[in-house]
């Protein structure tokens, strides 16, 4: 199978110190943890179950093999057996990651509906403190389609969700985060394919995009506005929000409602416009479980293989696309994606040690100018992975 040459290189680890694997684990984790303790709502049984989490981790003590309820037994059944037992710092980081997440909300309760979204106060903040912001990127965006071909304003609809997606709460530990509020430099760009995404989005009459959605606050925000966009070239866009928290900010549909709302309140005109036919939702539990996107499960190949383009957004979608292995950043991606059955478009600003497809050269100039590129949020890409359609598969 295609995905073996993935598996040919192996995971990112926490096993070196010098990793940013274990920066996150035994810094940013911890840090994290005790935001979510200093909340008031907690009672002595939560507040234990968080300690003792962070406690775990910062020991890198073997994980505890959650309680495999039946919403929980078909992603996390093969994780245990292989994992199940190994200390934190031997997982797979990515694995390590969703486990974090997927623990605590089993320690808080939120399967057993004792709590709500954790972080869903904390995702939509930001959008009071930007409105002016927001109502200012809207009126030009609305203004896009009268006074711009369709390849320029895609062009720059494409900048816009790039742009939104450095406004990432689960990065808030980083230092140096860039302004939300601009989008990404020209010479930030270490790949940009945007022209060829384009014409292939343009070449059918009614193109089907599935959208995989990341972060809410600003970066949802930029993102509803390039999916307006889309549609405005006739594109039927299938929206994949998480159906539940992960990854601290990542999209749920009570945050998509939740965004709506600030609309109707703020740029009711956007709100129009987003809702004018409606919004089409595909949900799948496969986003918050230890996997990558060559475990799509049945029901979503069959969905994405009748796509003309999916657009992943973000450093997680990245990840997965790519297993979280130990690649070269100079590996041609084609041979390693060939399993997508859709071309697909990554838009996603780097936060972990894992990219592909540059050239020596760029791979040089970046890595001179910049030690810290690949994690920093200070660089981005645009790249599109043709998968089956790539020149020479099979």
């Amino acid at each position: 199978m295609p995905q073996l040459l993935l598996h040919s290189y192996p995971y990112l680890t926490a096993e070196s110190p010098d990793s940013f694997a274990r920066l996150t684990l035994t810094q940013r984790v911890p840090r994290f943890l005790d935001d979510v303790l200093a909340a008031d709502n907690w009672n002595e049984e939560q507040r234990a179950a968080i300690l003792e989490l962070k406690e775990e981790i910062l020991h890198n003590r073997p994980i505890k093999t959650l309680d495999l309820s039946p919403g929980l037994a078909k992603g996390w059944e093969v994780f245990f057996e292989q994992w199940g037992g190994k200390p934190w710092f031997e997982l797979p980081f990515l694995h390590a990651e969703i486990y974090l997440y997927e623990r605590l909300l089993s320690d808080l309760g939120y399967h057993q509906s004792r709590v709500k979204d954790p972080f869903f106060a904390q995702k939509h903040a930001p959008l009071a403190e930007h409105i002016d912001h927001l109502q200012g990127k809207w009126a030009a965006v609305q203004s896009w389609p009268s006074q711009l071909a369709p390849r320029e304003y895609l062009k720059q609809g494409m900048a816009l969700a790039l742009g939104g997606n450095q406004a990432d709460l689960s990065q808030v530990q980083l230092a140096a985060q860039p302004d939300v509020r601009k989008d990404l430099s020209q010479d930030k760009l270490l790949i940009d394919q945007r022209k060829a995404a384009i014409e292939l989005i343009l070449t059918h009459e009614k193109p089907t995009i599935h959208y995989l959605l990341d972060n809410a606050g600003l970066e949802l925000m930029h993102d509803m506005m390039f999916i307006w966009l889309l549609r405005q070239v006739g594109a039927d866009v299938i929206i994949h929000p998480k159906e539940q928290p992960i990854f601290v900010s990542d999209v749920t549909l009570p945050d998509w409602m939740e965004t709506n709302s600030f609309l109707h309140t703020h740029i009711p005109s956007m709100a129009e416009a987003l809702n004018e036919n409606g919004q089409t939702f595909m949900f799948n539990d496969f986003w918050t479980f230890p996997l990558s996107f060559y475990d799509w499960p049945k029901e979503l190949i069959e969905a994405f293989s009748k796509a003309t383009l999916i657009i992943s957004k973000g450093d997680a979608n990245y990840r997965r696309i790519l297993g979280d292995r130990q690649i070269p950043p100079t590996e041609d991606p084609a041979p390693l994606t060939r399993y997508l059955p859709a071309p697909l478009l990554a838009i996603r600003t780097l936060k972990s040690e894992i990219q592909v497809g540059l050239s020596p050269e760029k791979f040089q100039q970046v890595q001179s100018e910049d030690p810290d590129w690949m994690v920093n949020g200070k660089w981005g890409v645009f790249q599109l992975f043709m998968g089956q359609w790539a020149v020479g598969s099979e």
